[in-house]
């Protein structure tokens, strides 16, 4: 473990603050793009669901109707393919619609730990420690960047790497797929193999090629290598209809859309989960919005803290007060760009959201009051 300390000055840290606060302008302002971008975006993507979902149609994957040429519709079948797809280096060959070669390699990994002491007087001081673990890793870790390197050093260059290939000829009974639908079948599990061509220091157990130390305890250096597969299997498709191939739909806006799953599922349940994905993301959107607006409001606040960190309990009261401040009040401004985003297409879902903003503005002025009256009662006191 390496330990470093680092001292800055009360006017160090206050300029420092005050460079900072067009950082926190730029932050919060990204934010808020960020935050009316998203509710545009779930808009968007809503209506898109909506209009898949008044213009689907199941159909057989047994037969090809012409009645549905150029349509948007909804096929389950088994996927199969002939193509036999063979691994370069250690020649495991498999028919399936893709195969992965997954290498990891036993290395140094640096971990930092920083933490941060005022003192009085306004000056800070941070200490960072920095300690070192031996892990599995599927990326090279560079340990010439870390403190320190000697005697935590990985090797250069890391071979084999990850390998994968995909089949180019699918068939969904009387339908062929297409590449774009190709590419987002990714439903991989595990490949049990018990025969490979291996390399010189290399030995298969339990179908994984290890290469390196033959002991319990790996060495720096040493490789896993694993293989999973994509194995031909029953999937459900929304696309269009375009002759005997399954391609994206083009809406009549030029917006394209398609969804493979695995498994049967029916038009209804595909759209339903679809839906559920759009919540899930625009929340988390939401979230981070409002995270990102507040972090912004701190940084451009952060002076205030850095002059009361004179005498450092002064500087952690204004600091907390300053985190709760700006989580409320970002939690408004994030609640009314919400809100005018929606109102401009859907006021029934706008117009709470606004009213919610404007009840957490009243609550935080009502208790911004209480604690004056508080403060006033004592003095009179």
């Amino acid at each position: 473990m390496v330990t470093e300390v680092t001292s800055q000055s009360w006017g160090g840290r206050l300029m420092e603050s005050l460079k900072n606060i067009v950082f926190g302008v730029v932050v919060f302002g990204l934010a808020l793009w960020l935050l009316w971008w998203n509710e545009g975006n779930a808009v968007n993507e809503y209506r898109l669901l909506n209009e898949v979902k008044d213009s689907v149609e199941t159909v057989s994957a047994d037969s090809i109707s012409p009645d549905y040429e150029g349509k948007v519709v909804h096929v389950t079948g088994e996927v199969l393919t002939q193509d036999i797809l063979k691994d370069p280096l250690f020649e495991i060959s498999v028919n399936s619609i893709r195969l992965q070669r997954s290498v990891k390699m036993f290395q140094w990994k640096e971990s930092t730990d920083m933490k941060t002491r005022k003192n009085v007087g306004g000056g800070s001081e941070s200490i960072t420690e920095y300690s070192y673990q031996q892990v599995w890793s599927d990326k090279l870790i560079d340990s010439s960047k870390f403190k320190e390197s000697d005697g935590h050093q990985n090797p250069s260059v890391m071979q084999p790497e990850n390998w994968s290939d995909v089949a180019e000829n699918l068939t969904m009974g009387s339908f062929s797929l297409s590449p774009e639908v190709i590419r987002n079948i990714n439903f991989y599990e595990p490949y049990t193999f018990h025969q490979a061509t291996l390399p010189e220091n290399a030995r298969l157990e339990d179908s994984v090629i290890k290469i390196g130390s033959n002991g319990s305890i790996p060495d720096i250096g040493d490789k896993q290598i694993r293989f999973r597969i994509v194995p031909q299997e029953t999937l459900s498709v929304i696309a269009a209809q375009m002759g005997s191939e399954l391609k994206p739909w083009l809406t009549p806006k030029g917006i394209k859309y398609f969804d493979v799953r695995s498994g049967n599922h029916s038009a209804e349940e595909m759209l339903e989960q679809a839906e559920a994905e759009v919540r899930f993301f625009t929340w988390f959107v939401r979230g981070g919005g409002w995270l990102l607006l507040t972090f912004g409001m701190v940084t451009v606040l952060k002076p205030l803290v850095v002059i009361g960190d004179v005498i450092p309990f002064i500087g952690n009261i204004i600091g907390g007060g300053i985190l709760i401040f700006s989580l409320i009040i970002c939690a408004v401004i994030a609640l009314t760009t919400i809100a005018i985003a929606w109102i401009v297409t859907r006021p029934l879902v706008g117009l709470p959201l606004l009213a919610a903003a404007v009840g957490l503005l009243l609550f935080q002025w009502s208790r911004a009051r209480a604690n004056r009256s508080s403060r006033s009662s004592s003095v009179d006191v």
